[in-house]
């Protein structure tokens, strides 16, 4: 009942939990520092899921000193997160299993490294992913490769018609910002034997139905 109020109003209203977790959550003066440890963990929100969550995910609202047990002063800063999945369904598209760190400040989410997320039988290389207004108006930035996919295998999960040959993408420097998806460059995909490319594509509400 806590988190249904708590996430009331926000992306993530309606969220279901079950598994092991651990939380720790300290405030002193107006700065707030949490700790999350997720084991096996499963999410359902509307018809996404996450199955096997594992995280340790450390968050802080800025930097936080204060006296420790033993009475000398302990300074938190931003910390490593560390956060994986077994499969994840977004509607009809299954991702397999994935591992990423990365780090939590305020309301932003930065990932320094490269993720390397399974899709069907290819792999969608996601870099640069920042993410700003995480509890309230999300916005997001990043750039990626997917590398061959099977058609065929796109078409049966879709109920397409079945298509042959194997998809793959360099997708320019992209960001989400007030309900409104846009690629800031050519957006160039391989296809049927042939080079295609889109440009100055924006997308209105691409994250609702």
């Amino acid at each position: 009942k806590y988190l249904d109020n708590l996430l009331s109003g926000t992306l993530l209203e309606g969220l279901q939990i079950s598994g092991n977790s651990k939380i720790n959550l300290m405030m002193k003066e107006k700065t707030s520092h949490l700790n999350v440890d997720l084991k096996n963990v499963a999410l359902t929100l509307a018809e996404n899921n996450f199955n096997k969550l594992n995280a340790q995910l450390f968050w802080l609202d800025r930097e936080l000193t204060y006296p420790n047990k033993n009475n000398m002063e302990e300074t938190f800063s931003v910390r490593e997160s560390h956060f994986s999945w077994e499969e994840v369904s977004y509607k009809k598209l299954k991702i397999g299993k994935t591992a990423f760190s990365f780090q939590a400040q305020n309301n932003k989410i930065k990932v320094d490294k490269k993720i390397k997320v399974p899709v069907f039988d290819g792999t969608f290389i996601v870099k640069n992913l920042y993410l700003e207004n995480i509890f309230n108006d999300l916005e997001i930035s990043f750039d990626g490769v997917l590398e061959p996919v099977s058609m065929s295998l796109i078409s049966e999960q879709l109920d397409w018609p079945r298509l042959h040959g194997k998809l793959s993408a360099l997708i320019p420097h992209t960001s989400y910002t007030q309900k409104q998806l846009n690629l800031g460059g050519k957006l160039w995909f391989n296809l049927f034997d042939g080079q295609f490319s889109l440009d100055e594509i924006s997308v209105y509400h691409p994250l609702t139905d």
